[in-house]
């Protein structure tokens, strides 16, 4: 049973990895909208992503905005 458990905590990782290696591959800030689109997940999975990549260091929200309907977050360079 526990190693049941474990295996379905595996499945429910958040695609970390994929979600930085489509930012970087952007090579600007993402919206939680593009995540959306992009990696096929729903608004809150996309959400979660963006507030876990926050937590990490990898991501921070953008300065600038300017003529996006959208929170922008720029990658941390």
């Amino acid at each position: 049973m526990l190693f049941g458990i474990m295996l379905l905590y595996q499945g429910y990782k958040l695609p970390l990895d994929e979600a930085l290696e489509l930012i970087h591959e952007r090579g600007r800030g993402v919206t939680e909208s593009e995540i959306v689109h992009d990696m096929r997940v729903d608004r809150p999975t996309a959400g979660r992503i963006i507030r876990a990549l926050i937590a990490k260091g990898f991501l921070r929200r953008a300065t600038e905005q300017a003529g996006h309907a959208e929170e922008v977050f720029e990658p941390v360079r």
